[in-house]
């Protein structure tokens, strides 16, 4: 997961989680990821039992959530990511399984105060904004591992599967 400040996410780069690294575990069980871009943005909050398995994909490691209550947080506020109408961009490697909202999001959990990708309860990929989300028409789950991304810039929304453009929304948040 990687969320840049700018439409390139090169550049200021505020939060980078690879689950090859920073991930702390307890018999496979994960007790928290930290933040690798030098943000401090660390999530040391766990929810559920998140299960970290090495050499799971392309003998890379991969943080699992198996959709029944698991989720990581951030105790204290993030800090630098963008907010507002602020250009960002957002890439995550995922594998959609099962039914139900999954992805990542930052923010708070009030209309229009939240940011993100997931997926939807129907299976489609979605960029989220609490109350306002865009999902597309493009199925995410059961259809394996993608990069899904989203780029916000001048308060167009572009959102991505695989490097495909697959919508565009104008929106800007609060």
């Amino acid at each position: 997961i990687a969320v840049s400040g700018s439409g390139m996410p090169s550049a200021g780069l505020v939060m980078r989680l690879e689950a090859d690294q920073g991930v702390s575990a307890t018999e496979g069980y994960v007790t928290g990821w930290n933040d690798l871009s030098g943000s401090g943005n660390h999530l040391n909050q766990v929810t559920g039992n998140p299960r970290w398995l090495v050499n799971a994909l392309n003998g890379h490691a991969v943080v699992d959530f198996d959709g029944t209550g698991d989720e990581l947080r951030r105790a204290a506020n993030l800090t630098g990511l963008p907010a507002g109408s602020a250009n960002r961009t957002l890439l995550l490697v995922a594998n959609y399984r099962g039914a139900g909202y999954g992805g990542f999001t930052y923010g708070q959990p009030a209309c229009n105060q939240t940011f993100g990708l997931g997926v939807t309860p129907a299976g489609n990929l979605m960029v989220q904004g609490w109350c306002n989300d865009y999902p597309s028409t493009t199925l995410g789950t059961g259809t394996g591992w993608m990069v899904q991304a989203v780029v916000v810039s001048g308060g167009a929304i572009t959102h991505y599967r695989d490097g495909a453009v697959i919508g565009t929304a104008q929106k800007n948040f609060n």
